[in-house]
């Protein structure tokens, strides 16, 4: 189609400037300008300018087609030709003295004899054009458009003249004998019918001449043919016969059997491409045909009521029927009766809505009687009517839905079965503890006396089985609760240096009782990572234990921490416990993070349970962590815990101009006050107190533990306590209730400080007696708006 519309574009041009050269042969007397061929018979100037105003119209056309207003523009282009070409033909009909060449160019035309006036067969052509322009993109009927009827006859008349210059026949170059057409005007007007046709290549006959189509490739094959082999050979004859070589009997032959020969190679080549585009549609169709007959999903249309007006031939081995037994019938004939609304309600959405699918799934009875379950998509077959039908695509989906079903009772047995192991456990807990503590009380209260040897003995073996036992029902315990996703975590920044200087401390002495060397870490000290602060201290205690235990007299055990960014800019915080143990062989390493694997250390003197690396792993990736090992056999094993970095909570907030940035001047005028904060966290508390320092009457308690906590608060009597959820003691929920429980702490207002940012969460402890709830990372507004609202009012006159 491009391809055409440059042609046609070149064709108009061809036709202006062609028309531009007359007129100017005219002006300086070129008589080479103004003809082709004989120089008798020259092209009229007003046949000239007629042709400069046909190739400037199809140019513009062109162009601005497209727009409303030159559609006006193009009309009077065409009623211009029109009327110059209608009086010029009068002159030669009604037998008028002068025309418009006479009355625009009298001197030019009657510079010769005698006068070059236009050939009325020219005229009659100008005449044709210009109604075609004066038509433009107007269509009747079913679409066709009458400008292209109306050329067919200047392009025919034309074609004769050409045809009459090849074969010096005289008579076809005029009308009625009167004056000839020029050579170059005959091709001017087939090149400006080619321009206007070719302007749009998708309409009319040349959209067929474009087209992918078969009867578009057998066009293009034979137009071509059909006009030039009768040209060439009537011209080749033509010659033979002025040459003398013949008789024009012998030279009609010719042309006959030359016409007859060239006719059946074009008519034999035609059907051999006819029968190769057959071949190939009919293997197209048959491979469609298999694919649809083998598809696992048919195709049903569906008319007025929900008759079946077609069915893909795939049914057959789907639900067993034939497709001529379900055409003409009623799709609902078939349709489970409790599933007859809703497929009556698609049905009449999609024909209220052409162009747009609606699903639905379905039982259909199964020529064995069985019911299927099917899911279907329903729409119009036209993109804007219902009139043709709705096409319905369906499936077979009962072994989904039942798998879907298995599935979900799957998930529920094992939720049930999740429920009963909690439940067990919980029971098993207070059913083991009860006993437990009998057994380690007596025990201890023996442990006081004074004893012989023999049964001191035995009572430390009792004491020490006791103790052993309740760490691995603890440690079970806590696995089981990860697992069941009832443990809570408070996830926030937590201070490296400070966990490890606390976890080293406290693992210090069993070092030194080992004889093995406790190595000191390196690190940034403003480092921080994103955890839970109590589990990540479990956690590093447990490596370092291990580290310790498991080591060779004499040994080495160090902590090493490093910052590491992750592909797509990710940072986090590596926290390594290395000891210089005998290592871990590769084969043991799978088997190490399993509940209850010793790896053959059962068999020695070592104490454990086998479930603290199974217990850390499961905390570490709670937090949304990694827990891995590195180990050489003989030289000892380094546990690596990896969580994400995080920014310390006043590194957050940040300072501007010695001001906490966000924090408002107080809001109240406030009385001197005591804030407790209950919090274990030291950022935290540092936060807190960077927090408060824009209040300066206020003064700031803090402790890390609950149950001292619940002391200064009932020693104090603070005005305000800030309460975290977890502590290392006792729970956050409970210090709230022992503090409600309080008459000396019952009316102290309490905000709960929490990562913990659950609906429920807030619920229940508001419930609970809670004043207020602000989550972590604080919005410094928010949290001094709260103590502000919260803080009993200052006096009138106080400084």
């Amino acid at each position: 189609m491009r391809t055409l519309g440059r042609a046609s574009r070149l064709a108009a041009a061809l036709v202006l400037v062609g028309g531009s050269l007359v007129l100017l042969g005219w002006r300086l007397d070129l008589r080479f300008l103004q003809a082709i061929g004989p120089v008798d018979v020259v092209m009229n100037p007003l046949a000239a300018l007629l042709f400069v105003l046909i190739g400037s119209a199809l140019l513009l056309d062109e162009r601005y087609g497209a727009r409303g207003s030159w559609h006006r523009g193009l009309a009077g282009f065409g009623l211009v030709v029109a009327l110059c070409g209608g009086l010029v033909l009068m002159r030669s009909v009604a037998g008028w003295q002068a025309g418009v060449d006479e009355w625009l160019f009298r001197a030019k035309v009657r510079s010769v004899d005698p006068p070059d006036w236009m050939a009325a067969n020219s005229a009659a052509n100008f005449l044709f054009f210009g109604l075609a322009l004066l038509a433009g993109r107007a269509r009747v009927g079913s679409g066709w458009r009458p400008a292209y009827w109306l050329v067919l006859p200047a392009a025919l008349s034309s074609l004769l003249v050409v045809i009459g210059y090849l074969y010096d026949a005289a008579g076809l170059t005029t009308f009625q004998l009167q004056l000839p057409m020029a050579l170059n005007t005959a091709l001017f007007f087939l090149t400006a019918c080619f321009a206007l046709v070719a302007a749009h290549p998708d309409e009319g006959a040349m959209a067929l001449f474009v087209s992918d189509s078969a009867g578009g490739t057998i066009t293009r094959r034979l137009l071509p043919a059909l006009l030039l082999v009768p040209l060439v050979l009537g011209v080749l004859v033509n010659t033979g016969m002025r040459a003398g070589w013949y008789g024009p009997t012998v030279g009609l032959a010719l042309l006959t059997l030359a016409t007859i020969v060239l006719s059946v190679l074009l008519t034999t080549t035609t059907a051999g491409a006819l029968h190769r585009s057959d071949l190939a549609l009919r293997g197209s169709e048959e491979h469609f045909r298999r694919i649809i007959e083998n598809a696992s999903d048919f195709a049903s249309i569906l008319g007025p009521g929900g008759v079946n007006t077609y069915q893909s031939p795939a049914i057959e081995h789907i639900l067993g029927y034939k497709p001529e037994e379900i055409v003409g019938t009623s799709a609902f004939d078939r349709i489970h009766p409790e599933d007859w609304a809703a497929c009556r309600e698609v049905l009449g959405w999609v024909t209220g809505h052409p162009g747009e699918t609606r699903p639905v799934e379905f039982r259909y009875r199964h020529k064995d009687g069985s019911w299927k379950v099917i899911e279907a998509h329903a729409r119009t077959l036209l993109p804007d009517s219902a009139a043709e039908g709705v096409v319905v695509n369906s499936r077979d989906v009962t072994e989904r839905t039942r798998y879907e079903k298995d599935l979900r009772d799957a998930v529920a047995a094992a939720e049930a079965a999740n429920r009963a192991k909690s439940e067990f456990l919980s029971r098993m807990s207070h059913e083991l503890r009860t006993p437990m503590n009998s057994i380690l009380g007596f025990g201890q209260l023996l442990a006081r006396k004074d004893l012989p040897p023999d049964q001191r003995k035995g009572v430390d073996y009792i004491l020490k089985a006791g103790e052993h036992l309740l760490t691995l029902i603890n440690e079970v315990l806590e696995i089981s609760s990860i697992e069941a996703g009832r443990q809570t975590f408070s996830l926030e920044p937590v201070h490296v240096a400070t966990v490890l200087q606390e976890t080293r401390a406290l693992i210090q002495p069993l070092a030194a009782q080992r004889g093995l060397t406790l190595g000191d870490c390196d690190l940034e000290p403003r480092l921080h990572v994103h955890a839970d602060r109590q589990r990540l201290v479990q956690v590093l205690l447990n490596l370092l234990a291990n580290a310790v235990k498991y080591n060779r007299p004499g040994g080495d055990v160090s902590m090493v921490c490093e910052e590491r960014e992750r592909p797509g800019g990710a940072r986090t915080v590596v926290i390594g416990v290395r000891d210089t143990g005998p290592g871990i062989h590769p084969d043991d390493v799978l088997r190490l993070f399993t509940p209850f694997e010793r790896l053959g250390a059962a068999q020695s003197d070592l104490e454990g349970t086998g479930l603290g690396l199974a217990l850390s792993r499961r905390l570490v990736e709670a937090m949304g962590g990694t827990l891995t090992v590195d180990s050489r056999v003989g030289e000892g094993s380094t546990f690596l815990v990896e969580l994400a970095r995080s920014e310390s909570p006043i590194a957050v907030v940040g300072l501007e101009g010695g001001r906490l940035a966000g924090a408002a001047a107080p809001g109240v005028d406030a009385s001197p006050a005591t804030i407790l904060y209950i919090e274990d966290n030291l950022p935290n508390l540092a936060l807190v107190t960077a927090i408060l320092a824009e209040r300066p009457y206020i003064t700031l308690l803090s402790s890390v533990q609950g149950q001292m906590g619940l002391d200064l608060a009932a020693q104090h009597g603070p005005q305000l306590i800030l309460l975290d959820m977890h502590l290392p003691d006792v729970r956050g929920d409970e210090v709230l209730r022992r503090l409600r429980e309080n008459p000396r702490t019952r009316e102290i207002p309490v905000v709960i400080v929490s990562a913990d940012a659950t609906g429920s969460s807030v619920g229940r402890l508001t419930d609970a007696g809670a004043s207020g709830y602000l989550t972590k990372p604080l919005d410094v507004a928010q949290f001094l708006a709260t103590v502000d609202r919260l803080l009993p009012p200052r006096p009138e006159g106080h400084p």
